[in-house]
């Protein structure tokens, strides 16, 4: 989650791009996996122009609530 100062600044994607230098350099990783919900648009979003692309969905209880979360992959 990003602070919502700074939302819009390229702070998310710094963030993801420095993940993903650490996770190939430093733990060899192929892929990324993360879990997004469905009622974060902005967040859906992003991934997808990041690259990421759906692969699942699950049902989650949320604060007594049911919400999809959909699960994302990304090739690195």
């Amino acid at each position: 989650m990003v602070s919502k100062d700074f939302r819009g600044k390229g702070a998310a994607n710094y963030l993801l791009e420095t993940m993903i230098m650490k996770a190939k350099s430093i733990y060899k990783v192929k892929h990324l996996l993360l879990s997004c919900h469905s009622t974060n648009s902005r967040g859906l979003a992003f991934y997808h122009k990041q690259g990421f692309e759906p692969i699942d969905m699950r049902i989650t209880n949320l604060d007594e609530q049911k919400i999809i979360t959909i699960q994302m992959k990304l090739k690195i």
